[in-house]
């Protein structure tokens, strides 16, 4: 063996180490990002750090509606104090998401609360940075924030979101009826202020019309709109009524379709104006007919699903309602371990 091969064996033997080192330094960089992200998932998810996020979001808007009485606008000492804390709570909220960020990663952004919480924060160092009054209102959104917080708000607005298809579909509707109706009342009673004194140009053209029908359906003052046509013309009572009648009927929706009910009260509480159910805890499905994955179902109805311990340890079967083991007859114990 020559010095040239030692050489290259000694070399190469220095490149293997180095390699090596190279892994277990990757190896330990990714245990440590691994420790960092538990930890910081372990702390935002502690039902301590949950409640306190909570009560600082509701110190945040109680101040943000104290900071609109004259008390404050009036004194710049005691509105920099609002704006001093206002700031602190912001940082606060913004550590909140960089752990939120830290734990999960970009799947922040697939995940839609945690995405809206970001954009709130996110807005309200923008708007921060502008310095104006008409700018910084938009930092008021941080209140919509305990949504995200609050499991019954939360389910609210998914029921919301859900109907939104279905409520589309009326607006639709309203609207079709809104351009009819309007087109109508104003070719009918467009030339009603020049016969009577009315209290305003309800129908001098189709954007007023539009607007003067919205007010009719929201029952606002519609009936003293209606007597003042009626001196006009005396059958004006018939197209408003009719309008009436229809867009109250649009907005409150079929409410005799059999498909606007829950499989059954038990399992849930069917909204008939959008034609949702909100499921009862433990039920899932369009109709809350499904019991949800923490739930067995016994009969018709579902009921909370108990682990066995250890599984039964593959020697018996787990009843699922009671939490025991049913043992294989040549085992016995809690969890059928013992022969």
């Amino acid at each position: 063996m020559n010095l040239c091969s030692i050489h290259v064996e000694v070399h190469h033997g220095s490149n293997i180490k180095e390699e090596g080192l190279n892994e277990n330094d990757k190896t330990s960089s990714s245990d440590n990002f691994s420790a960092v992200r538990k930890l910081a998932g372990q702390f935002v998810e502690h039902p301590v750090f949950v409640i306190g996020m909570i009560v600082l979001i509701l110190i945040n808007a109680v101040m943000m509606g104290l900071a609109t009485f004259q008390f404050v606008k009036s004194n710049a000492e005691v509105s920099a104090i609002f704006e001093s804390i206002d700031l602190a709570l912001l940082i606060i909220f913004t550590i909140e998401i960089s752990l939120q960020f830290c734990y999960i990663g970009f799947g922040i952004f697939c995940d839609g609360w945690l995405f809206f919480d970001f954009f709130v924060v996110a807005l309200s160092w923008i708007m921060a940075s502008f310095g104006k009054d008409s700018v910084k209102i938009f930092r008021y959104f941080r209140a919509l924030r305990l949504t995200n917080r609050v499991e019954v708000l939360r389910n609210l607005v998914n029921a919301i979101i859900s109907v939104i298809p279905r409520m589309g579909a009326i607006c639709v509707l309203l609207s079709i009826v809104f351009y009819i109706f309007g087109v109508m009342f104003t070719m009918l009673f467009k030339d009603a202020g020049d016969f009577v004194e009315l209290g305003d140009n309800y129908f001098g053209g189709l954007h007023l019309t539009l607007f003067t029908l919205f007010q009719v359906m929201t029952m606002d003052n519609w009936v003293d709109v209606t007597r003042e046509i009626m001196v006009y013309k005396y059958c004006a009572w018939a197209p408003f009524c009719n309008f009436v009648f229809i867009s109250g009927f649009g907005m409150i929706g079929p409410i005799d379709d059999d498909t606007y009910y829950c499989l059954a009260k038990e399992y849930g509480y069917c909204d008939r104006r959008s034609g949702t159910c909100f499921c009862n805890e433990g039920y899932q499905g369009v109709s809350c007919e499904d019991c949800s994955p923490s739930q067995i179902r016994v009969g018709s109805l579902c009921y909370p699903r108990k682990l066995c311990p250890n599984s039964c340890s593959g020697a018996g079967d787990c009843d699922h309602l009671t939490g025991l083991c049913s043992c294989l007859d040549h085992c016995f114990g809690n969890n059928t371990h013992q022969l």
